[in-house]
């Protein structure tokens, strides 16, 4: 296995004789096993305030590494994510990893803290390599609220059906309060968070469990004190699984009429549609799939995928062609021959299909019509098939050239060629006249 070679999304494809299909999207990895280190670094806050640990997990494993908890060293207490939390618990594990640690006190300097971590494929366990401490600092008079180093504007992507943990750290003296709204996607207009329920505050961080995907969208946090106020804004893009259907999944339709497929799917964020007709693109991203006078060429599987950066989903459906109609078939043809000047010349087609096709002749692109020396007669067999004869009655020179057979039909058409040559001198057929318009092309 090689990453740079491997690691693609790859599909596989079926095929009968209703056409084919392909599966969805399976975006490859490979997972290294590697050793990695958690720290946790000291914090530095003034007290009074409120205050967050981070688990410093190395990049290379932070998406499969979770932390599960946090050892306090000196009186070896544990604390881990509670689904049923009380909002004011002095220590407070957040969903995300975090650990929160209100109104900081100067007994909370003595205190230092471990992070405990869980590989998702490995299950190994183990504890941070260094432990955190509280630096905390006395007010030296009064200051208006600190921004975090994430800066004013935060992206959170979080899956739906999970909690989403959205931070908004500020120092300030005297302490401040914290208050959340949701921004309209529409006027910008702010609708404070109702707590309660699905959501709940600790601190400065929001909390939404049990996230829906109509929870994404812009949230302001507003921090302010008696001196001055700071607001940090967090865009929430909630992600659902991708889900795709086509209806109807069969539908017969006669040729010449229109036939519709509709797509439905669900899921965020759906970044593309793309419709597929026996595994082929065909240029078609609307919802609807509309196809105004069904051919022999409709008749297959059509897909519609979804997508997005990280997963897609399909919906499959096949369109019959209904009726008995059948496109005509050549069932015996004329072949290539050279003859000397003189004797009678009989060629002969023989088609089939439904409706009844009807056969004509060309000579060097030239529809042939009966004449003295030309005679064309056709009649339908017994077995329903259209037999087709030329008859020429004394082959000539001038006679020579490529004669094709067509039988056609309202559902489709079907030609075959071939040269009757003549032994003689050099014959020059006359070209039959053409209108042009100038500036027009003439070939």
């Amino acid at each position: 296995y090689r990453q740079d070679v491997h690691a693609r999304s790859y599909r596989c494809m079926a095929t009968n004789i209703h056409g084919t299909v392909h599966s969805r999207d399976t975006n490859l990895r490979a997972v290294v096993p590697q050793d990695y280190v958690a720290e946790a670094n000291n914090e530095y806050i003034i007290g009074g305030n409120n205050v967050i640990f981070k688990c410093e997990i190395p990049s290379f494993v932070a998406d499969f590494v979770r932390v599960t908890g946090w050892l306090e060293e000196n009186t070896g207490a544990n604390y881990i994510p509670q689904e049923n939390f009380e909002p004011s618990s002095k220590y407070l594990v957040l969903p995300s990893g975090e650990l929160h640690i209100a109104n900081v006190t100067a007994e909370d300097g003595n205190k230092s803290f471990r992070c405990r971590t869980q590989h998702r494929l490995t299950l190994d366990t183990k504890l941070s390599a260094t432990a955190g401490r509280l630096v905390i600092s006395n007010p030296l008079g009064r200051s208006a609220p600190d921004l975090p180093a994430e800066g004013r504007l935060i992206l959170k992507e979080s899956r739906s059906l999970g909690s989403v943990t959205m931070i908004c750290s500020v120092q300030a003296s005297p302490p401040p309060v914290y208050r959340w709204y949701k921004l309209s996607a529409v006027s910008g207009d702010r609708t404070p968070v109702e707590l309660g329920g699905r959501f709940r505050q600790v601190g400065g961080t929001l909390i939404i469990q049990q996230a829906k995907v109509e929870d994404s969208g812009k949230y302001l946090c507003v921090v302010n004190n008696s001196v001055g106020a700071e607001s940090v804004e967090t865009v929430l893009t909630v992600t659902a699984p991708l889900k795709a259907s086509v209806e109807p999944s069969v539908q017969t339709v006669e040729f010449g009429r229109p036939a519709a497929f509709t797509c439905t799917y669900e899921g965020n964020p759906i970044k593309t549609v793309e419709w597929l007709k026996d595994g082929k693109p065909i240029g078609n991203s609307d919802p609807v799939l509309r196809i105004g006078s069904v051919t022999r060429g409709s008749k297959g599987m059509y897909q519609c995928f979804v997508r997005n950066e990280h997963e897609s989903a399909q919906g499959t459906a096949e369109l019959r062609l209904g009726g008995r109609y059948e496109p005509p078939q050549l069932m015996s043809q004329f072949t290539e021959n050279t003859l000397q000047p003189g004797p009678p010349v009989y060629l002969k087609c023989v088609a089939k299909g439904d409706p009844t096709p009807e056969i004509t002749w060309e000579l060097d692109s030239t529809r042939i019509a009966n004449s003295d020396s030309v005679q064309i007669g056709q009649y339908v067999s017994a077995s329903g098939e259209v037999v087709s004869h030329l008859n020429i009655s004394a082959i000539q020179t001038n006679d020579g050239g490529l004669y094709a057979c067509s039988a056609s039909s309202s559902v489709g058409s079907v030609r075959h060629a071939a040269r009757i040559n003549v032994y003689g001198l050099p014959y020059i057929r006359t070209m039959a006249k053409v209108s042009v318009v100038a500036g027009e092309t003439l070939v």
